[in-house]
């Protein structure tokens, strides 16, 4: 299977989980592409971002190919902020082609988890909106990312769930 796996990640919580998941992934032979969201200019205050999250503004991205059109899955993940996900993957999303049809899945990282409902429902909806199946979504606790137990625990049953 042909998987993309399309992040942001300001702390490195979510970047350790994905590539966490890759591995995982790559040891079934799947063919991975992890896309990890740069932003052209990044606000160093993470208040800041958290402000932008809530307006639900968008960023500018660099060096991204925003076609999805060659994958079989697609794994988007991101940081709750401000009870959404952050603008950096909503501003992909407003461009990405080539979802509709797609078996999509996506992981949210969060500290505290207290919008993390809120931005399931609000995720779902959007992929949806693009034409794609949502086949999955996990929530990760930011505090346990370094416990590979924890991460082995919880991409286990979703690898054997999706055949992924």
């Amino acid at each position: 299977m042909n998987i993309a796996l399309v992040y942001y990640s300001f702390s490195g919580n979510t970047h350790s989980a994905v590539i966490f998941f890759r591995q995982a992934l790559e040891e079934k032979t799947h063919q991975i592409q992890t896309v990890r969201l740069k932003l052209s200019r990044e606000e160093s205050s993470f208040f800041k971002q958290c402000r932008d999250a809530f307006l639900k503004k968008e960023a500018e991205l660099s060096g991204c190919e925003y076609s999805l059109k060659q994958y079989d899955f697609i794994i988007f993940a991101t940081p709750v902020w401000a009870f959404t996900i952050t603008p950096a993957l909503r501003s992909y999303l407003s461009k990405a082609d080539g979802l509709k049809n797609k078996k999509v899945g996506f992981i949210l990282t969060f500290g505290s988890g207290a919008g993390a409902n809120k931005t399931k429902k609000e995720l779902e909806r959007i992929l949806k909106d693009k034409g794609a199946t949502v086949e999955f979504s996990l929530g990760l606790k930011g505090n346990k990312i370094k416990d590979k137990e924890y991460l082995r625990n919880e991409f286990s049953s979703l690898t054997k769930s999706y055949g992924l």
